[in-house]
């Protein structure tokens, strides 16, 4: 038993810190930046996919000095759209010995919206004596699209990435203890134990305080069902049934310490605790699409 005590604490020490370095590369989605070739020089547009917190989205375009004569963003709003002329601030400096080298930064602005509300956007740029460009490619047919969120309160934040990333851990082990069990027929015990405090800690980080993430941002209570790829959707739920039937699959021997005689039930229920430890290991591997912390 002490060969697997070791073996268990190495793969939950490797299971958590992977977990912990997706949680961290969870950051605001970058804008999406398109470059428009014109007579005057390359045009580039930053197109954001989600404006957090309170204020304006804005809109960059990075265009050349000279040869632009007019840029617009368009944005849908109330059902009807919106053309919104940008306007050119002062040159970006790219020297100081030779600043009137500096590109143009014109700026646009979507105006604020509800949390969880989508807006649909592009933008058309008309160089000096050329054809009018327009990004995305496919608009105004297929136009960029903006989410406007809240900003989740930092302690929730954390108490729900310690649940979640928590959770794994004793999940993680109770995948490693059902070999065991099927090889050796020990092990039982921690098994049980495993499987029941992943549930209960996959429940906290799950529904109570990633509802409460869900609100701060969307401004609902739960999104994404039946489909869904965000912190309270269908693999989330699909993942709480699973592992609460295997639970109730036990009874109240979910809670003994006895370790069984190898009967058929317990080897069955051990097979379905590896497939399901696989499943959401894979769940765990899709990242948040609709929210970014």
């Amino acid at each position: 038993m002490k060969t697997a005590g070791r073996w268990l604490r190495g793969i939950s020490i490797v299971v958590s810190s992977l977990a912990w370095i997706s949680a961290a590369g969870a950051r605001p989605a970058k804008p999406v930046e398109i470059a428009l070739p014109t007579p005057a020089g390359e045009v580039r547009v930053e197109m954001p996919r989600e404006h957090l917190g309170d204020g304006d989205a804005a809109v960059l375009v990075h265009a050349p000095d000279r040869g632009i004569e007019r840029i617009v963003l368009h944005y849908e709003s109330a059902g009807r759209w919106l053309a919104v002329p940008l306007n050119p601030p002062a040159r970006e400096m790219q020297s100081s010995a030779r600043p009137e080298e500096g590109p143009r930064v014109w700026r646009g602005t979507i105006a604020h919206q509800e949390r969880g509300t989508q807006i649909s956007y592009y933008v058309t740029v008309e160089p000096a004596g050329a054809q009018a460009l327009v990004a995305p490619a496919g608009a105004p047919a297929e136009p960029a699209r903006i989410t406007f969120k809240g900003r989740p309160s930092i302690p929730v934040l954390v108490a729900h990435i310690l649940a979640m990333m928590g959770g794994l851990v004793p999940l993680a082990i109770a995948f490693v203890a059902a070999w065991i069990y099927l090889v050796r027929r020990r092990g039982l015990a921690v098994l049980r134990r495993s499987v029941l405090i992943g549930l209960v800690m996959l429940f906290l980080g799950a529904v109570p305080l990633g509802m409460v993430i869900e609100y701060q941002v969307f401004g609902t209570w739960w999104e994404g069902w039946p489909f869904g790829r965000d912190v309270t959707d269908t693999k989330t739920g699909v993942l709480l049934v699973a592992w609460l039937a295997l639970v109730l699959a036990r009874g109240k021997e979910i809670f003994s310490r006895a370790e069984a005689l190898g009967r058929p039930r317990d080897r069955a229920w051990a097979v379905w605790v590896i497939v399901l430890g696989a499943v959401t290991a894979g769940f765990y591997l899709i990242p948040h699409e609709n929210i970014k912390f």
